[in-house]
């Protein structure tokens, strides 16, 4: 889910964006892997009930949080390399991800 966040706090203007549940439901339906975005969380900043966590883990996809500069992969077409850090007990941890991304030609 990219976002113009980066410019955003930039320029002080910066708040907390999510993915609505909606349209997760869709993504699942539509059989995605994961969800990625470039905010603290996929859910709203201020929620109690983490309704976009419990529907996406529930359906058994995983959730890239705190992206860097989705505005280069904005369009789709990226293959995306994650890369976990191992860790025994946890339930979630820092990745590395890489975004292979296809050129426009005469670039």
């Amino acid at each position: 889910m990219p976002s113009d966040i980066a410019i955003r706090m930039g320029k002080g203007e910066c708040t907390s964006r999510d993915f609505p549940a909606e349209a997760v439901k869709v993504l699942i339906e539509r059989k995605v892997s994961g969800l990625g975005c470039d905010t603290l969380s996929a859910d709203y900043g201020a929620s109690t009930d983490f309704a976009v966590h419990h529907l996406a883990l529930g359906a058994g996809l995983y959730q890239l949080e705190n992206l860097a500069d989705l505005s280069e992969s904005a369009g789709g077409g990226a293959f995306l390399i994650v890369a976990p850090i191992k860790l025994e007990g946890g339930s979630g941890g820092a990745v590395r991800v890489f975004a292979l991304v296809e050129q426009e030609s005469g670039k």
